[in-house]
């Protein structure tokens, strides 16, 4: 009966330690600050101007790149003043807001003043080359020779030079450019050609 009594003592003890431990016991608890991941969409942005001329057909003094046409009143043997490049971004007045990622330049050029051009270096494609312009196998599509960043300009030609035996009985068709830009990232420059439109 001794024992007996004893050995329920010696449980109730070992219970009330057990009770005891469970009643303390505690998880180990650590928590992480919260990370936040963010994704921005990168933009490629272009406009193509050229600068203002007035009725003289020479620059207006101290003007930029802000009109997409001029008109000419033409004269043999004339030149005039036809300041045209790519704005690139932030370059653009229209575009302050707009930063670009690198990209690659391609124009798609229709030169109706070609038959009237003065021959020699200035010719709008002989321009084009001296700008590092280079025409591609499609006939009228010409390709910038390096990636261009944020706020670049990027020349196409400067002036039109009329023949002097031009006699006006012919008016010559306008001389139409669309531009194109192709982003830099992850392709070649013949890459990014094969991705050019000109719409």
């Amino acid at each position: 009966m001794k024992a007996k009594k004893l050995f329920a003592a010696v449980m109730a003890l070992v219970l009330v330690a057990a009770i005891s431990v469970t009643a303390t016991l505690a998880y180990l608890k650590s928590t992480s600050e919260v990370v936040t991941n963010t994704f921005t969409v990168g933009k490629v942005y272009i406009e193509l101007k050229e600068k203002p001329v007035g009725t003289d057909g020479k620059n207006v003094a101290n003007a930029d790149y802000t009109v997409i046409e001029n008109e000419y009143h033409l004269y043999p043997g004339q030149t005039y003043d036809k300041a045209v490049a790519v704005l690139v971004g932030e370059a653009g007045k229209e575009s302050a807001a707009v930063k670009s990622e690198d990209c690659y330049l391609f124009i798609k050029i229709v030169n109706g003043l070609a038959d009237f051009e003065a021959a020699g270096d200035t010719t709008i494609a002989k321009q084009l080359q001296a700008n590092g312009w280079t025409e591609t196998a499609t006939a009228g599509v010409w390709q910038y020779g390096q990636k261009v960043s944020n706020n670049a300009v990027v020349k196409l030609f400067d002036t039109i030079t009329i023949k002097s035996d031009y006699d006006g009985s012919t008016i010559p068709e306008p001389i139409t450019i669309v531009a194109c830009a192709v982003q830099a990232e992850g392709l070649t420059l013949a890459q990014a050609l094969g991705e050019a439109v000109f719409q």
